[in-house]
């Protein structure tokens, strides 16, 4: 199986799917969690690099979970530019 790299804007990806905008009612937290959640289990099996990057102050940095690494950027749609390179898929509405 050949390994894929992912980077998602994860705040855009949220609210794209009815499911996890409602659980992010919630609050921002419950919704973050819930796409890793998802996340985790797509990744399960697969050898895919997969980074999400969520609007927030940049201090926060990142971490890994469950082989997810999450990055935090003043603005994850400049992030999410920097970090795609070819052969990427980009998980974004955004048409940047």
């Amino acid at each position: 199986m050949r390994k894929v790299t992912i980077i998602i804007d994860g705040y855009n990806l949220i609210r794209q799917v009815p499911a996890l905008l409602s659980i992010e009612g919630r609050g921002l937290e419950a919704g973050r969690e819930a796409l890793l959640d998802r996340l985790f289990l797509y990744k399960s099996g697969r050898r895919d690099e997969i980074t999400v990057v969520f609007d927030g102050p940049g201090d926060r940095g990142y971490f890994a979970r469950g082989g997810i690494r999450v990055q935090f950027a003043p603005s994850a749609d400049e992030a999410v530019v920097a970090l795609a390179g070819p052969g990427t898929l980009v998980v974004s509405s955004d048409l940047e």
